[in-house]
């Protein structure tokens, strides 16, 4: 029982929806752990925690001054901070409550709750995607269309962003599922899950194709980095050099494959006409020197502010809220114009002290410091196509590996004092 309400609280807290327009099942979650692991259960604060969160108090209160000089006409980023800083001390919580309730095995209990979340998102995305009045039941819960924008697309049901409220940004959350999977399939050799986190893989799968091409590309850029700097040496010997490990993993690909396409003829029509041509895009990526549609319009998007108090300490305009449309989607921009690029350096710093911790973490877990890494990078990459730093699900899924690679290199050392 406790085990699968762990899991649910950690389901809700990467893909809880929006209650109100300021209120989301994420922050009470967030808020709900803190107290029952601050306040009653009152666990020691690792110093790395103290730091991160220090950084994310400063990020929120610079952004707050900034408003604040502005008329508080636009509090979008101010609000965006605030959120991350509750939502990284809920995640520290639940990682808390891992830690107690599994002990040494905490890490993969994390890994593998993560995963079944973002695998029964997949599931929902599906359903949602083969029958209409799900989807609009599912909408009209989250509010969804009073978020996201109103694009053909979505309301054909062509595209769906499931309980979250983005599109590229919810392809590449379902595809950090599929870089956990080798860490779980190294954890279950001989164990009657494997064949769970393999359907589970399928179903990501389809997910990301039927959310966005960005989690395509991403996945197909990281996945090799996770293979590569993920395993031993012993590993690296084994499936540069083994034939049977090669014979595995075509395998393994032959039966995805094979699995997909069978699965494809249960979609409707316009999974070919157009999820799958809008998939292709991402193959002329790689043909034709990275120039497609989407990159092309990007490029048109990359400029700053003129006015330099603008550049170093921003305006607090979002670009998307009453203080005036900026004609870019670019994350590094909108946030330049919002917070200048003194703001934006304090949100990096979070992120660069966070690889620093996983990198610490790599000598006594390199899968889990691995996934970390490449997980934070694609949130560094989304950011040259859209803002995706703190981002509701990412930044969820985040911090529970932050403080997971936090707590490998802290537990360590108190097993060694003691």
């Amino acid at each position: 029982m406790a085990n699968l309400l762990l899991f649910l609280t950690t389901f809700l807290f990467i893909f809880g929806w929006k209650i109100t327009s300021s209120l989301d099942i994420i922050f009470l979650i967030s808020c709900v752990t803190s107290f029952i692991t601050l306040i009653i259960l009152r666990p020691t604060f690792p110093k790395l925690i103290a730091l991160i969160i220090s950084l994310l108090l400063v990020i929120s209160l610079y952004s707050g001054v900034i408003v604040i000089l502005n008329g508080a006409a636009d509090e979008q980023i101010f609000l965006r901070s605030v959120r991350s800083m509750i939502n990284f001390i809920g995640g520290f919580s639940i990682a808390y409550l891992y830690v107690r309730r599994f002990g040494k095995k905490f890490s993969f209990q994390i890994i593998n709750h993560i995963y079944l979340s973002i695998g029964l998102h997949a599931v929902i995305i599906l359903l949602m995607y083969l029958n209409d009045t799900l989807r609009y039941l599912v909408y009209d819960m989250a509010s969804t269309m009073s978020v996201v924008n109103d694009t053909t697309p979505i309301a054909l049901g062509y595209r769906i962003p499931g309980l979250t409220y983005g599109l590229s940004t919810t392809s590449v959350v379902q595809m950090v599922g599929l870089l956990l999977l080798p860490y779980l399939l190294q954890h279950v050799n001989k164990s009657v899950w494997k064949p769970v986190y393999l359907l589970g893989a399928l179903l990501i799968m389809v997910s990301i194709f039927l959310t966005g091409r960005t989690g395509l590309l991403f996945l197909i850029l990281l996945f090799p980095l996770a293979m590569l700097f993920g395993n031993t040496k012993k590993e690296k010997k084994n499936i540069a050099k083994t034939a049977f490990n090669f014979m595995k993993i075509g395998a393994v690909g032959a039966l995805l494959y094979f699995s997909f396409t069978f699965l494809m003829k249960f979609l409707p029509a316009y999974f070919r006409e157009y999820t799958i041509e809008k998939a292709g895009e991402v193959t002329q990526f790689f043909t034709n020197s990275g120039n497609t549609e989407t990159t092309v319009a990007i490029k048109s998007m990359y400029f700053l502010p003129t006015d330099a108090l603008t550049f170093i300490f921003g305006s607090s305009n979002s670009g998307r809220g009453n203080m005036g449309y900026i004609s870019s989607d670019v994350g590094f921009v909108l946030l330049i114009f919002s917070i200048g690029i003194i703001g934006l350096l304090i949100m990096l710093s979070v992120y660069l002290l966070s690889m620093n911790i996983a990198l610490k973490t790599y000598v006594l877990d390199k899968k889990i410091a691995v996934v970390t890494l490449l997980v934070l990078l694609s949130s560094l990459m989304l950011n040259f196509k859209e803002v995706a730093l703190f981002t509701r699900n990412q930044w969820s899924i985040q911090s529970l590996l932050i403080c997971t690679c936090i707590y490998i290199v802290y537990m360590q050392r108190e097993w060694r004092k003691n």
